[in-house]
Formats: C-alpha cells, sequence, structure tokens
C-alpha cells in the first residue's frame, strides 16, 4: 500500500484530524506518500481508558514497520513504546509493484 499524502489525508479529516473518530497523528506524517505492506487488519481493540474491548464499526489497517517514533508530540518525547498507529483504508492507496522494506529509508520530510 502506498500512504496518501498529507494533504489528501487532511482533505478527509475534519478540523480535528479526526476521520470517523480516528486520528490522523503528527507523528503519521512521515509515512506519507512512502508504501508499505499490510501488517494487519484491526476490527477490535482495547480501550486503554476503560479497559473494555471494542469492535470497530470501520477496520483499520496496520502496515509493516510504521510506528510511532515521537518525534513531534511534546508529551510523548522518548516513548520507549514505539506502538503501531491505525491507519484508514480512506488514507492508503493499493500499488501493483512489489514493496521493497522502506524501514531502513529516510524520509525526505
Amino acid at each position: 500500500m502506498r500512504v496518501k499524502s498529507y494533504q489528501d489525508i487532511l482533505a478527509t479529516c475534519t478540523g480535528d484530524n479526526k476521520n470517523r473518530r480516528l486520528l490522523f497523528d503528527g507523528e503519521m506524517m512521515p509515512y506519507c506518500g512512502r508504501r508499505f505492506r499490510v501488517h494487519k487488519r484491526v476490527t477490535r481493540i482495547i480501550n486503554e481508558q476503560t479497559g473494555k474491548m471494542m469492535t470497530m464499526k470501520n477496520p483499520c489497517i496496520i502496515l509493516e514497520n510504521v510506528v510511532c517514533k515521537a518525534r513531534y508530540s511534546d508529551c510523548r518525547m522518548f516513548c520507549p513504546r514505539e506502538i503501531y498507529p491505525y491507519w484508514r483504508e480512506l488514507w492508503l492507496e493499493r500499488v501493483t509493484q512489489p514493496v521493497r522494506d522502506q524501514s531502513t529509508t529516510k524520509s525526505k520530510t
């Protein structure tokens, strides 16, 4: 999959950078325009605030080697978790060419 451009993704979001309650976080921006393999589709998550299992009305996508690096968020500086962000399928495009591992290539942002 190819992550759409930052401008294309923002066009699908509300003023608070959300699409159907899913946040497009600033930590996701360095991955825009790049290609990755799909790691898995997420249909259920545990709400960290309540501890309850939630079933998502619209499944999300996790991409291989795409994690939060805590580069742009003051409240997450030096965060060791490197959690996978959730992507809306709307923010991704299918590509037909094989995907190279881009986890080691430098971002142009």
